[in-house]
């Protein structure tokens, strides 16, 4: 987006404004993302004020013909949230992947068997490995392209559908077991 293009362009020159308005943009996004590779949530936002002072430390090293803004933001969260889990031991996964807002449950019934659902597919993300959970995450809860993903991941298209490919079938054949489904 031009908008966040020149965001960065005015932060670079001391806009304090313009980099809160990318913290405020990307924030909840950077966060829910690298709670996806780490697991905890409260890891997770401390690594996403990492990423934000990251990018204002990086404001210079933004290259517009490299990719779009929201990549280089998520570029960086991706190698800050993979750093960490080098140097750190992995915790219990706990994703706490938001219901939709579009769910028409209302009952408290329908809504304890949609969190029980839910806190049943984070315990299957947590078991995928960790490029396919990446892949997955980017796609479908952040609403990614493909193409998008490959350039972030720095990966072939291909790669990126084939990985999301597998998540997939995994997923699937994990959730069906748990909900005894055919698969």
């Amino acid at each position: 987006m031009d908008d966040e293009f020149h965001l960065i362009e005015s932060a670079k020159h001391g806009d304090t404004a313009a980099f809160e308005s990318l913290v405020k943009s990307f924030g909840d996004r950077i966060c829910r993302y690298v709670r996806h590779i780490v697991g905890d949530e409260h890891v997770a936002e401390d690594l996403a004020q990492r990423v934000f002072l990251g990018v204002h430390k990086n404001l210079d090293r933004y290259d517009r013909s490299k990719g779009k803004v929201a990549t280089w933001i998520y570029r960086i969260a991706r190698n800050t949230a993979l750093n960490h889990l080098r140097d750190h031991k992995p915790l219990e996964f706990q994703f706490d992947t938001p219901i939709p807002e579009a769910s028409t449950s209302t009952t408290p019934e329908s809504i304890a068997t949609l969190k029980e659902q839910f806190a049943l597919l984070d315990r299957a993300l947590a078991e995928l490995p960790i490029t396919q959970r990446q892949v997955w995450v980017l796609f479908e809860l952040e609403g990614m392209t493909q193409v998008e993903i490959a350039e972030l991941e720095d990966i072939p298209e291909g790669t990126v559908k084939s990985r999301l490919s597998r998540a997939r079938s995994t997923l699937r054949e994990t959730l069906s077991g748990q909900f005894g489904l055919e698969r």
